[in-house]
């Protein structure tokens, strides 16, 4: 649990935004799709339950795949800024690389 805690504590403030963003999509759609309080199981209804899903499933997945949760990841992005950022070269980093790889 402590491991998974500090996980979250590195991610970056961004996408905790990116996902809260995400999540107030998720509802207002859901609650448009919905439009009325009674539960109806027409055909329509049922079409826009398959669809809510599939959306939830496509977004979580892209949201996973797009934002940097895994250690690994947040210091690959570290790294990309520090490129864009003009603070290493990109010779500098694959001279580190090719110092540092183990075969």
């Amino acid at each position: 649990m402590a491991k998974i805690i500090e996980t979250l504590k590195k991610i970056p403030v961004r996408t905790y935004v990116s996902t809260v963003m995400v999540l107030i999509v998720i509802i207002n759609y859901v609650l448009t799709a919905m439009g009325k309080p009674i539960i109806n199981l027409g055909e329509e209804t049922i079409t826009y339950a398959i669809n809510t899903i599939l959306n939830l499933i496509f977004i979580g997945f892209s949201m996973w795949k797009n934002n940097s949760v895994t250690d690994n990841a947040i210091v690959a992005d570290e790294i990309l800024y520090m490129l864009r950022d003009g603070i290493i070269t990109k010779s500098e980093l694959e001279e580190f690389i090719s110092d540092h790889k183990t075969e």
